[in-house]
């Protein structure tokens, strides 16, 4: 899930094309590149494999790609359309609101252990 390089486009001098350049690759903590390689089998693992799974319906998915798609366009100089702007509701993420809850649970969870040990 997700993409494991970082690349930059580099115009050529004479304006006729340009050259996609690798420039580095995202790793996992234990040393693990999440890059899928040219050389990879079918059955070769790679990516970042969530922890917590959500399964959305197709209307959920249609709905959260329309609006990533609509976040990166610029609105009148502003880079997050408003419901006007966009033309429609603000999207629901349940992933992102999953994820959200489960930050904001490990915080509360660090929080409380520094202040139990301070104690």
């Amino acid at each position: 899930f997700g993409k494991g390089s970082v690349q930059n486009v580099i115009e050529l001098e004479d304006g006729q094309g340009a050259i996609k350049l690798t420039t580095a690759y995202y790793y996992l903590p234990g040393g693990t590149c999440i890059h899928k390689s040219d050389r990879a089998k079918e059955t070769d693992k790679w990516g970042v494999e969530p922890k917590i799974k959500i399964v959305l319906a197709d209307e959920e998915i249609i709905d959260v790609l329309k609006g990533r798609r609509d976040a990166d366009i610029i609105h009148n100089g502003a880079t997050q359309p408003t419901t006007t702007q966009a033309g429609h509701d603000l999207v629901i993420d349940r992933q992102l609101d999953q994820g959200i809850m489960t930050l904001v649970g490990v915080l509360t969870d660090r929080a409380d252990r520094a202040t139990r040990k301070a104690s």
